[in-house]
């Protein structure tokens, strides 16, 4: 092979590992996050207990940082304890957002997606490995709305320069490049979900719910409090469980559409107890907002056989709830409606993966669960005005395709 040649498939072959590192770090699966997501069991020590990690100081320090408060010991701190604590998940998740703020002080010139790689993969593995808070959700999402922002850039760069290039094969590679690209608008739509976590930092503000971890324990006890007719019962170091309740089901579905903190979700799911109807109907609609994200991901990048699984998956779900749980219900939650809007809009936007029986059973089925959103058994304002522009389309699919019932 003649030294030129040589040299233009070298390159070439650069060029194609180097959209492959990229597209490694891709935030669309748990998998971004690498393989050892839970952190190793800690050393038993052979005299007494290790004593537990008091990370106030050092949150504090880091928000002196953040705020541009003079000068703090913030890193120093952080790097002493990693060596005696390196698989705290509160420590991780401030070395994370130390990192992040290092970063953003330096201006995150060059190489922008490789530096704020490492800040966000340590933060989501905090997140999976018991370090659900409030402080450290409203540090994920600032560290992973940017890492999109980043991505995107790096993304459309490198695709522009690959479709262009002379060799076919990184041309080929490039649409590899180009299927991301494709569900970045839809992943950047979680900032449009942030009402949640927004009030929760308003309405918890002072309280110590807003740094504390809330563990399995905690969460268990808590459901079983408030299944139990008992929602302030003190859960740990004074938290309500209604509160810790609460807090819980707004991360996860916020967490919901987030796709690499899909594990954390269903880990965390599993472990809230079907205790009473109320619990369970609130995980379902976890659930299906996180099925609803995966279908417009597979949607987004031409997935036809994923998005049609779960389609059908989400529609199943959603009528098998109503008629276990809703059947006659009168619905005065979101969690109670939403079964009734999803059957309706999944069986509207899935039509182009089903033949035409499929859709106009399901269509229909999808009218009849919006005229009870519509009618007297719903009491939840909040789902009329989604129910109603539903109705109107629905409708106008039936009637253009000749389906209204006789």
């Amino acid at each position: 092979m003649p030294k030129e040649t040589e040299n233009q498939q070298s390159v070439s072959d650069r060029v194609i590992a180097e959209f492959n590192q990229i597209i490694k770090k891709f935030p669309d699966s748990s998998e971004f996050l690498g393989k050892d997501l839970i952190y190793p069991e800690p050393k038993k020590r052979w005299f007494g207990t290790r004593k537990k990690l008091d990370v106030t100081e050092i949150r504090d320090e880091v928000q002196k940082f953040t705020e541009k408060e003079g000068v703090t010991r913030a890193r120093e701190m952080i790097n002493k304890k990693m060596k005696q604590y390196p698989y705290s998940a509160d420590l991780n998740a401030l070395r994370a957002i130390q990192l992040y703020n290092d970063l953003s002080r330096s201006g995150l010139n060059q190489n922008k997606m490789d530096a704020l790689y490492d800040p966000l993969v340590m933060i989501g593995k905090a997140l999976h490995n018991g370090g659900t808070s409030i402080y450290n959700a409203n540090w994920f999402m600032t560290i992973y709305l940017k890492y999109l922002e980043i991505i995107k850039e790096r993304l459309a760069r490198e695709y522009r320069y690959g479709l262009h290039h002379a060799d076919p094969d990184v041309r080929s590679a490039s649409e590899r490049l180009y299927q991301k690209i494709l569900k970045i608008p839809r992943m950047m739509q979680v900032k449009g979900q942030l009402a949640g976590l927004t009030n929760l930092n308003v309405k918890l503000k002072g309280t110590s719910i807003i740094t504390e971890n809330i563990s399995i324990m905690d969460l268990k006890l808590a459901c079983q409090a408030v299944a139990g007719k008992n929602p302030t019962k003190t859960i740990g170091a004074g938290k309500p469980a209604n509160s810790v309740v609460y807090v819980t089901l707004i991360l996860n579905s916020l967490f919901a559409r987030i796709p690499i903190l899909k594990e954390s979700v269903a880990n965390i799911l599993k472990h809230i107890p079907d205790l009473n109807r109320d619990l369970i109907l609130q995980k379902q609609m976890i659930i299906s907002s996180s099925r609803t994200n995966d279908f417009l991901l597979a949607v987004a990048a031409g997935n036809k056989e994923q998005a049609k699984s779960i389609a059908s998956k989400l529609y199943l779900q959603c009528i098998q709830n109503i008629t276990y749980y809703l059947e006659n219900a009168l619905l005065k939650q979101q969690y109670e409606a939403d079964p009734f809007i999803k059957a309706a809009w999944i069986a509207k936007e899935a039509r182009p993966f089903f033949d035409a029986d499929t859709n106009r059973e399901r269509l229909r089925k999808g009218t009849e669960c919006l005229d009870v959103i519509l009618g007297s058994r719903c009491q939840h304002k909040g789902s009329l005005e989604r129910a109603t522009k539903y109705q109107a389309e629905v409708r106008a699919i039936l009637a253009d395709q000749d389906w209204m019932k006789e």
